[in-house]
């Protein structure tokens, strides 16, 4: 396991905690979507009608339960009062979306690279240790482009029961001096084509 920086480790890791969302509903577009423009990051997206807003108290619950499990897994102590959720929406339980901002001390793409690598191993051992001893847990790690600009995408398959498979997202960026972190799951591969459809039709303010 690699060495984790533990001032950077904690700007990152909170990039997959859930806080408090701030957004703004820009109008309603067609039958189906429902446009937001995220301000802070100045990103166009088209959320899927059937996804709902999070209420704060349920992100807040949330969020303690992610920092436990991960406080656990890294032996780290965990502030997320620098991370801001930009959104966080959902169709169910195994079916769900969220953006985070959170300021980055990285002094360049190199370093946040590294310290984005230890979150995920992170997160991954996080992940493996809540599943059914029996399930089956694939990842993979690929380049993704949003409106252009190249993000570093994680994908985990789950498999549980040779039944259930959950897919989990992590879509990350060192974006203007701040890791931007876009994540989803699914069970439902519509609904995870309605959800790659929106990133790939939303645009960013350049």
């Amino acid at each position: 396991f690699i060495y984790l920086n533990r001032p950077a480790m904690h700007n990152s890791i909170k990039n997959i905690i859930l806080m408090p969302f701030t957004f703004i509903c820009w109008s309603l577009f067609g039958p189906t979507t429902t446009t937001y423009l995220l301000k802070d990051i100045g990103w166009t997206i088209k959320l899927p009608s059937e996804f709902k807003l999070e209420e704060s108290s349920v992100i807040a619950k949330e969020s303690k339960d992610g920092i436990v499990i991960l406080e656990n897994v890294s032996h780290l102590n965990i502030n997320t009062t620098a991370t801001k959720n930009l959104i966080s929406a959902s169709k169910d339980q195994l079916n769900q979306f969220n953006v985070t901002l959170s300021k980055s001390t990285a002094p360049n793409d190199h370093y946040w690279d590294s310290v984005n690598n230890n979150v995920l191993k992170i997160f991954y051992k996080a992940m493996v240790k809540q599943v059914p001893p029996d399930a089956k847990v694939d990842s993979s790690r690929t380049v993704e482009t949003i409106d252009g600009i190249p993000f570093k995408s994680f994908r985990m398959d789950i498999k549980i029961n040779n039944n259930l498979v959950v897919h989990n997202f992590i879509i990350t960026k060192l974006y203007k001096g701040s890791t931007l972190s876009i994540n989803y799951d699914f069970t439902d591969e519509s609904v995870g084509e309605e959800i790659k459809k929106m990133i790939g039709e939303s645009a960013f303010v350049k």
